[in-house]
């Protein structure tokens, strides 16, 4: 008779801690939930003056015979779109979030078109938009979300 108990009190308590594990969710910061989502680049635009913000009389409207879009995925993959009047050019790539969600790592999938790999840190996110800073390209980018 002990036996059957110990057996069952173990089973019970594997049971619990097994379905305890499963029914755990992935917690994601809110910068990432925020990231979910196409976004369309609105502006571009350089620090000319240097203090380390994007002004808006340093910012240039986004080219109307040219989009650019990204579309973040909660899995970490995305894809890029580049949308001219001769049609749409996709590319797929991954994307972390680095230096406690200050930077936005984006490497491209050597597959496509898009082949490389760019750090980006953020001035601001918000729901409906997000202004970004390429390290390699010295500039901004102000994004919309779709």
């Amino acid at each position: 008779m002990r036996k059957a108990e110990i057996y069952i009190m173990v089973s019970v308590i594997f049971l619990a801690q097994f379905f305890s594990s499963c029914s755990k969710k992935s917690q994601h910061s809110e910068r990432f939930n925020a990231l979910l989502g196409r976004w369309r680049v609105t502006y571009t635009g350089v620090d000319s003056n240097h203090n380390g913000l994007l002004d808006s009389s340093e910012m240039l409207a986004a080219s109307p015979d040219q989009d650019q879009e990204e579309e973040y995925l909660s899995n970490g993959t995305g894809k890029g779109y580049f949308i001219t009047g001769g049609g749409t050019y996709p590319s797929d790539f991954n994307w972390f979030l680095l230096n406690s969600d200050q930077t936005l790592r984006i490497v491209g999938n050597p597959n496509t078109s898009f082949e490389t790999t760019k750090d980006y840190t953020f001035q601001t996110v918000t729901s409906e938009s997000i202004i970004i800073y390429s390290i390699s390209d010295t500039c901004y980018f102000v994004e919309a979300k779709l």
